[in-house]
């Protein structure tokens, strides 16, 4: 029985093929003044210096080296200095002594420790006190970083559709479904979630349950007939052979979802009425409203066929972004997780992350050796996306091979997969530059009754550090010349690659 299946897009375009305003400004400005240069000055001085202003237009305006501009390039590499002169790619933790969380080995080294009190690469970012509001389970993030609009991020774990082996056209009705879902948040005035992150993270899977349960059923079989133990000796070893050479193969996903309600008037003022009317703090108010629309968000996701979700408090929260950084802990180890002591110590290396593995001082030279690699929004083709467009970077990456001269045998290669939507209100939608030419505008039902991705960059802000006096500049061997982090698009799909190298 064939099942007809009807593909929900959230837009009618990808990615603006037209030319920005800021580019088409760049471009006349350069055309008028290589003009006024072969006017005002002819021969072969005007011809060389209207060279150099075409030179510097053409870098500034075209993406000619990975999706960038020279002049984009150029201007991340002043600031990837300013940060490293600053100390900004590095981060030491210090512990948690009341949980018996021993500091960086490092920690408190003048010749290492730039002293921060908090990573200056995640922003200006605090969970809001929640004390005595009714709400004290909830874990919200209050983001509130120079230049862009405040925030409020909550997250929310996914069990996924694990039901075993479907058909293409399962997952499309599964997909649509999800997509009428986030269409309709868009579409509803009343909505307050404006931004939704999509997070898939890959890890090795845990065999160590199928050992145990061979070793028990091999200690039951001696104490009642030690005989048939011999003769299942070849059975027993060749299952054990199975497990290693499934073990490189054998990967577990774990899915979350985080959500972005921006901090406006319109949110302000239902928070006020909340608080208002239940005598509660305005804290209270803005928690009440985000644990809404959690619960709408909840039962869209339950009803698409997403199994359960949870949304995470403080340990949990914590515990995740923790393993995100540094495999070494387990996604869903969260005893004596928390926001005073979950960020692991880092180096921004010249290509990659460094997160130090572990804070034993005789593990000091371990570290988890990090990538990042983005797909812009101009390189999605503008057409329908079916349900298994992801596929090959879920679940077609082939495992690290490992090292055997450092005793490390194959392992899954872990990576994390996000995609993030930015959604618009249909009163507002993103119009195309004029001088777009009209086979590539986006249709106009398209850009008034859906969903659109729309322009947001995240910045950093530096914040201060421990003391006064320390004034010197960490240069440990680890690090390179490139910074920690980097600006993208939104709407595209950033994809981190994480594998263990020892120093």
């Amino acid at each position: 029985m064939h099942e007809e299946v009807r593909t929900s897009v959230l837009g009618g375009e990808v990615a603006s093929r037209g030319l920005p305003a800021a580019q088409l400004i760049l471009c006349t400005i350069g055309a008028l003044s290589g003009l006024m240069v072969m006017i005002m000055m002819p021969g072969l001085i005007g011809l060389g210096l209207c060279a150099v202003i075409i030179v510097a237009t053409a870098g500034s305006t075209l993406k000619l080296i990975g999706d960038e501009s020279l002049a984009g390039i150029a201007a991340h590499r002043c600031s990837t200095w300013w940060r490293r002169r600053d100390g900004r790619h590095i981060w030491l933790t210090p512990g948690d002594p009341a949980l018996g969380i021993a500091p960086d080995p490092d920690y408190g080294d003048p010749q290492v420790d730039p002293g921060w009190t908090f990573p200056p690469a995640l922003g200006a970012c605090e969970p809001i006190d929640l004390t005595g509001t009714g709400l004290d389970d909830l874990f919200i993030l209050w983001h509130h970083n120079p230049g862009e609009r405040p925030y409020f991020q909550l997250i929310m774990s996914v069990q996924g559709q694990a039901e075993g082996l479907r058909s293409n056209e399962r997952w499309a009705q599964n997909q649509a479904a999800y997509s009428e879902s986030v269409l309709n948040a868009a579409a509803r005035d009343t909505v307050f979630t404006r931004s939704l992150q999509l997070v898939l993270r890959v890890v090795p899977a845990d065999l160590d349950p199928h050992e145990q349960w061979v070793q028990k059923k091999i200690e039951q079989l001696r104490e009642t007939s030690p005989e048939r133990v011999e003769l299942l000796t070849p059975a027993i070893v060749s299952y054990g052979h199975l497990i290693d050479d499934a073990r490189p193969y054998s990967e577990e996903p774990y899915s979350y979802l985080s959500i972005a309600v921006p901090e406006n008037g319109r949110l302000m003022r239902e928070a006020a009425r909340i608080a208002r009317s239940k005598n509660a703090t305005p804290e209270g108010g803005v928690a009440q409203v985000i644990r809404d629309e959690a619960a709408r968000i909840q039962r869209a996701l339950q009803s698409a066929g997403f199994g359960r979700v949870d949304v995470l408090g403080e340990q949990r929260a914590c515990a995740v972004m923790r393993a995100m950084m540094n495999p070494s802990f387990a996604l869903d180890r969260h005893q004596g997780a928390s926001w005073r002591n979950w960020i692991p110590s880092f180096f921004g290396g010249h290509d990659s992350v460094l997160v130090r593995a572990s804070t034993d001082p005789d593990r000091r030279d371990e570290y988890w050796h990090t990538r990042v690699g983005v797909i812009p929004p101009s390189k999605i083709p503008p057409v329908q996306l079916g349900p298994a467009w992801l596929t090959p970077l879920l679940s077609r990456v082939e495992p690290d091979p490992g090292d055997p001269g450092d005793d490390l045998p194959p392992a899954p290669t872990m990576r994390t997969i996000t995609v993030r939507m930015d959604l618009v209100p249909p009163g507002s939608p993103v119009r195309p530059p004029n001088d777009m030419p009209p086979t590539t505008r986006p249709k106009p039902l398209s850009c008034n009754k859906k969903g659109r991705s729309v322009t947001a960059r995240k910045k950093c802000c530096p914040r201060r550090r421990r003391g006064a006096a320390k004034t010197s500049k960490p240069a440990p061997a680890t690090t390179g010349s490139s910074g920690l982090w980097r600006s993208r698009s939104p709407a595209a799909t950033p994809m981190t690659w994480t594998g263990r190298v020892t120093g």
